[in-house]
């Protein structure tokens, strides 16, 4: 504890910025580094490197003690201090930035606490408000934002149409009380913002998009696919992210049954979807896709695909496809099909995906 008491002292600076989101870690069951705590990291440490910006990110823990579990890597400081399932989430959260009471600077991301279900996200408001009373300047990263919530009703087992409309005016007024708490918001796409736009009005708005580095990996993609089990004349498609109903895993699926041609491969990258895999309207979507899969030795579910492999499935890929059945934020996946250079396909509810700014400019 005395190590910690010297490093909060040394990271407990004005010009230090507080974090509050997943972290990428490596535990027994495997990496976590889903969206969230991807696009946390690759957001935050360039600015370290390049910049000499120091970060404290307040992130979920990896085991089920008391005690914080601390990692510093450079002018990163990471605190893994809070279990989004218990009811203590939030107060654990606050003290700590009561502690580093010298940072003025706060930047929640929006699904940090997503995990714990509902009730977490009805907490998120007084929990922002509490943060404002300490006189902290709250930075929002809205990781996804929908207005109409019908295209992903599937998603989330809505179940009756009625509910739909109504919820769709709680989303409304849940985004302008959001508005009225947060100093600025922070969105990873230019279609984003405009679509956050119509509910928050003239509140700052900042476009942060996934960073877009080239990279390629010093083998070919014949080699990429022996690797990973495949044949040289395979034509490799692939899905890459969480299997989830909003991203259309079951209808590619089910779409390449229907293909013909037995060197046609669908990979489908990526395991549960990590905030829903514990719901039994997900669970059942998940093994009714299984057996869809099982009568076609041309599909393949990897899991969870760690990150030192992500490069080796893009570099096999002939062609990223994107199967989405609408838009709800930044693609991870589209990020990495342009970091490798290869060549994607959009469903037409992406579409307007392709307007974005920053997006042409890649």
């Amino acid at each position: 504890m005395k190590n910690l008491n010297k490093i909060i002292k040394e990271f407990n600076q004005v010009e230090t910025h507080l974090v509050v989101s997943d972290y990428p870690f490596a535990s027994e069951k495997g990496e976590k580094n889903h969206g969230i705590a991807w696009y946390t990291k690759q957001l935050i440490e360039p600015m370290a490197k390049n910049f000499g910006e120091k970060f404290v990110v307040l992130a979920e823990k990896t085991n089920l003690g008391d005690e914080p579990e601390l990692l510093q890597e450079g002018r990163i400081l990471v605190l893994r201090i809070f279990d989004h399932k218990k009811p203590r989430l939030f107060p654990q959260i606050l003290r700590w930035l009561l502690i580093f009471n010298h940072i003025g600077d706060v930047s929640v991301h929006s699904e940090f606490c997503a995990n714990g279900g509902i009730s977490n996200m009805a907490l998120l408001l007084p929990f922002l408000f509490l943060i404002r009373l300490t006189g902290k300047k709250i930075t929002f990263f809205t990781h996804n934002v929908v207005t109409d919530l019908r295209f992903v009703s599937g998603h989330l087992d809505l179940g009756e149409d009625w509910k739909v409309p109504v919820l769709n005016w709680l989303v409304r007024i849940y985004y302008k009380t959001l508005s009225l708490i947060v100093s600025r918001f922070v969105v990873m796409d230019e279609v984003v913002k405009n679509r956050l736009r119509t509910m928050v009005g003239e509140k700052e708005i900042v476009v942060s998009p996934f960073w877009v580095k080239s990279h390629r990996l010093a083998i070919s993609p014949t080699k990429a696919k022996k690797i990973l089990g495949f044949k040289k004349n395979d034509f490799l498609l692939l899905s890459f992210g969480f299997i989830s109903h909003y991203k259309g895993s079951d209808w590619i699926a089910k779409t390449v049954k229907k293909l013909r041609g037995k060197n046609l491969k669908l990979v489908l990258a990526g395991g549960p979807a990590y905030s829903l895999k514990e719901k039994s309207s997900y669970r059942k979507y998940y093994q009714d896709l299984s057996q869809i899969i099982n009568q076609d030795k041309r599909v393949t579910i990897t899991g969870f695909i760690p990150e030192k492999k992500i490069g080796l499935y893009f570099t096999a890929a002939d062609l990223v496809v994107l199967p989405y059945r609408g838009l709800i934020g930044g693609s991870g996946t589209l990020t990495h099909a342009l970091s490798y250079g290869k060549p994607f396909i959009l469903s037409n509810l992406m579409a307007e995906l392709l307007k974005s700014q920053d997006i042409q400019k890649v």
